[in-house]
């Protein structure tokens, strides 16, 4: 037995310490950020992982995230459930509240219907997240009968609304926006008691024409997937778990309201100074465009970046003279090859990406 005890393997376990005497928030931050491990763990939750996931994401035990979680419940001041601990590392820096406040667009609260939104302010103002649906509908009044197949159906929907994942990101969400929830309620209120008042208030509207902007890390995470990372490189190179990645990828390419590929986005933010250029241009000989492409090769790369939502045969047709489909495919084949580049979106991306007075000459 001792034998096998020896060989076992031995799993680096973080120490439960007990709280120094010292009780300031400064100190118990400081105490937090001394270990990167604890920001990648709150930042898990705060994505709203699953704590069974979150092991995996980082490459640790199960145990070594129970020790990690404990010490931070502890220097929290024994924080009585992941929630508070998200809400203190916003509240203290620990966790980039700009970032995540991005990440939860309040414009998709404004386009919840009354009824949803009524199910969101009674799940979030309660602290006992173990409440059945018999005791919300306590809560909700006499207008609600809610069956237990309607009641999931209803909170599915305000997830998928929200785009969060569980209670606990419904409840940061209220954090991050609870002025302008209460705003929106007080206007709720103008409006049943007198709609003629409500007319002149400036209410916020559902604006699909205005993104929300891109975060620091989002914008990280863009430029590396243009790049050509895959997920689990970005999830190294920025120290991150892999679903968080994805997490990134689905808010970035969801950002106008609708679906669109990581080039649909970031072409806009290139011409607009979001992104970049020195980063996503690594690896571009923009002297190749000169040298290496023929006028037709030009002709049709200035056609694909300037027409990217339009497909390759009806390009084919405003080439100069018009040719068939198959010569323009040729062409753009030679473009990629020549470029050194591995797509067609990113023979678009070098064109956005050449010098002007390159571009200026190309479209003449």
């Amino acid at each position: 037995m001792a034998m096998l005890l020896e060989r076992a393997p031995q799993i680096e376990v973080a120490t439960i310490e007990p709280l120094q005497t010292e009780s300031s928030d400064s100190y118990r931050v400081k105490r937090i950020k001394e270990n990167p491990l604890n920001v990648r763990v709150l930042e898990e939750m705060a994505m709203g992982t699953p704590m069974s996931y979150i092991p995996h994401e980082l490459g640790l035990e199960d145990l070594q995230i129970f020790s990690l979680k404990e010490n931070m419940r502890r220097l929290m001041g024994n924080a009585r459930c992941n929630t508070e601990m998200v809400v203190f590392a916003l509240d203290n820096g620990i966790l980039d509240a700009e970032e995540i406040t991005n990440r939860h667009d309040f414009n998709k609260y404004i386009a919840l219907s009354p009824e949803d939104k009524t199910v969101f302010k009674t799940i979030v103002a309660s602290k006992n997240w173990s409440k059945s649906h018999v005791e919300i509908e306590s809560e909700l009044g006499v207008d609600y009968s809610l069956e237990r197949k309607d009641y999931d159906e209803q909170l599915s929907r305000i997830y998928a609304a929200l785009d969060v994942r569980n209670t606990m990101q419904l409840r940061i969400y209220k954090y991050l926006h609870e002025a302008e929830i209460n705003k929106d309620s007080e206007i709720e209120l103008l409006r049943l008691s007198n709609p003629q008042v409500v007319a002149d208030v400036q209410e916020p509207k559902f604006n699909k024409e205005s993104p929300r902007p891109l975060s620091k890390r989002e914008i990280q995470v863009l430029e590396l997937k243009i790049l050509g990372f895959e997920n689990s490189a970005i999830a190294v190179s920025l120290g991150i778990g892999s679903e968080t990645v994805k997490e990134h990828v689905k808010h970035i390419t969801h950002r106008n309201g609708r679906n669109e590929s990581i080039f649909d986005v970031a072409l806009p933010l290139i011409d607009q100074g979001v992104l970049s250029e020195r980063v996503l241009s690594t690896g571009m000989v923009f002297e190749k465009y000169q040298e290496e492409l023929t006028t037709k090769e030009r002709e049709a790369l200035v056609l694909l970046a300037e027409n990217p939502k339009e497909s390759q045969a009806t390009l084919a047709g405003k080439m100069d003279p018009p040719i068939e489909y198959y010569m323009f495919k040729k062409h753009v084949g030679a473009i990629i090859h020549k470029l050194g580049v591995r797509s067609d979106n990113h023979a678009i991306l070098f064109y956005h990406l050449m010098p002007d007075e390159l571009r200026e000459e190309a479209a003449a």
